[in-house]
């Protein structure tokens, strides 16, 4: 049995949670192509004092149509998208700081949001089945710890 804390997790709509880990399908990609950056922040009406590992939970939900073309990317029920992993752990990032609003200059942040910067997301080689909630939320630490063993034996691999 482990000692270990929870971690934290914040659920991401689709195609956005793919995009952070940077494993979204490329047809996905191409249409996110306008944008020259990776999604590097996600963007929240609230900031966390959270800071560090954070995993991102795929939510069972996609985007509205109109806040997916706001991104450029062309919301479509096509199966590239139904076949979008959710209701899902993808993976884990690294959350570094919290922007207030109209002060980050990335491409994907948007107007009157704080921009939570992330970076160096490491997808899990199986995402982990996990119900998410609103806000930050714990995952028990015996959900994550294989799969984040797996996933980083893979990252040095192909290093």
């Amino acid at each position: 049995m482990t000692d270990m804390k929870p971690f934290k997790a914040i659920t991401v709509r689709q195609p956005y949670a793919s995009l952070i880990m940077g494993n979204a399908p490329d047809i996905i990609q191409e249409q996110a192509g306008e944008y020259s950056q990776p999604k590097d922040c996600e963007n929240r009406s609230w900031k966390t004092s959270h800071r560090g590992f954070l995993l991102i939970h795929a939510g069972m939900q996609f985007y509205a149509p109109g806040m997916v073309h706001h991104y450029g990317i062309v919301h479509s029920l096509d199966k590239t998208f139904r076949d979008l992993p959710r209701g899902v752990i993808l993976g884990s990032v690294e959350l570094i700081t919290c922007i207030a609003p109209g002060k980050y200059l990335s491409e994907w942040s948007r107007k009157g949001m704080w921009s939570w910067l992330l970076k160096d997301p490491i997808p899990f080689v199986t995402p982990i089945r996990f119900t998410g909630k609103q806000g930050l939320f714990d995952v028990p630490p015996a959900y994550v710890e294989m799969a984040l063993a797996e996933a980083r034996k893979r990252k040095e691999h192909e290093a």
